[in-house]
């Protein structure tokens, strides 16, 4: 499952489409279709890439789901990262900020280049 955080808060993937049907005034479990559900999501992920809005993705050999991604603000990057490095230690994994594979301390901190 990707996780997405967005800017109204919601954790999950459906949560967040339980949120755009209820702006378009729909039902997700009785008026949309999966195939819909998918494409109002992809629409909205394309939108978020489209704003200020940075992918950060936690790829974690020892955890499960082993791929976790986030659309976050690029100023929360670090404090994300601080916190899985911090929740994870000990856990191998690697994190890619926008596709790049990102260069993190001991902690799991990013380093600015």
């Amino acid at each position: 499952m990707t996780l997405i955080h967005t800017m109204y808060g919601h954790a999950t993937e459906q949560a967040y489409l339980d949120h755009i049907a209820e702006l378009h005034k729909v039902d997700p479990r009785t008026a949309l279709s999966l195939s819909e559900q998918i494409d109002l999501f992809v629409l909205d992920q394309k939108r978020f890439k489209q704003t200020n809005m940075t992918e950060l993705q936690f790829i974690n050999s020892d955890a499960t789901p082993k791929r976790q991604t986030l659309f976050v603000s690029p100023e929360s990057v670090a404090l994300i990262m601080d916190w899985y490095g911090a929740f994870h230690v000990g856990d191998r994994y690697v994190v890619k900020v926008d596709g790049k594979r990102a260069v993190t301390d001991g902690n799991g901190g990013l380093v600015v280049e």
